[in-house]
């Protein structure tokens, strides 16, 4: 007859063994990077489908190799991969929201990095200019000078109104462009946004967490530039009046 003691110490043992394997497989996936542990993040999946269920968008939740929107990190290495999407309209703009991840190179050491970002895409309902935005003034990091770099059409202004922003709208544009996105440049954004207009959608990225709250806010930021850049396109251009 076996001993009920020596029965339950085998079970626990059993059991110790067990957890510890799961604990050592997890921790493997999560040193796998953030991009391939953004599956793992059952809190925002499940607060998106919830999100869909109520608006009637459609959720994906991934991963999908997405191609670049050219707000990639320097250096970043494909594929780009998107989770956690909802798709659908936003008062009467087609919306896409997404979490973008990936690795890039580090500039020192040559280290494989991994980023992920939050992403949301908002169309246009009417003719409006392109548009670069940072939250940052001088300081011209992350993505913004690759942006430049690809956009030699768009001017550059630094620190509009005084505050602290990087802009580039088309040349002659400035002021116009400037003037209409006043009550943007005076809001309370996040740092490290980055908004992006090709005149047809505005897409605004932030590496934070993915809540609902963070996307709201970056939601409420496309609207307000999208409308600021419609009225812009909606007037007779400065460099047509000249």
């Amino acid at each position: 007859m076996v001993d009920p003691s020596l029965l339950l110490l085998a079970i626990a043992v059993l059991l110790a063994v067990v957890v510890g394997g799961l604990r050592m497989a997890r921790a493997a996936v999560l040193r796998g990077g953030d991009r391939r542990s953004v599956a793992l993040d059952t809190d925002v999946g499940v607060d998106r489908r919830s999100w869909a269920l109520e608006r009637g968008w459609r959720y994906a939740p991934g991963p999908s190799p997405m191609p670049p929107d050219g707000l990639e990190p320097p250096g970043f290495l494909a594929p780009v991969e998107a989770t956690h999407v909802l798709l659908g309209t936003h008062d009467g703009r087609t919306l896409l929201i997404s979490t973008r991840s990936g690795e890039y190179l580090s500039p020192v050491g040559g280290d494989r990095v991994d980023w992920r970002s939050q992403t949301v895409r908002l169309a246009h309902r009417r003719a409006a200019p392109p548009l670069l935005l940072v939250l940052g003034g001088q300081d011209a990091t992350g993505p913004f000078p690759g942006l430049l770099r690809r956009r030699p059409d768009l001017a550059l202004v630094r620190s509009p109104l005084g505050l602290p922003w990087l802009l580039a709208t088309p040349p002659g544009q400035e002021e116009a462009v400037t003037t209409a996105l006043a009550h943007v440049l005076h809001a309370d954004v996040p740092g490290g946004v980055v908004v992006q207009a090709d005149g047809e959608s505005v897409v605004v990225a932030f590496p934070g967490e993915g809540t609902r709250a963070q996307v709201v806010r970056l939601l409420r930021l496309a609207e307000d530039v999208a409308l600021a850049l419609e009225r812009v396109g909606a007037e007779p251009s400065s460099v047509e009046d000249a």
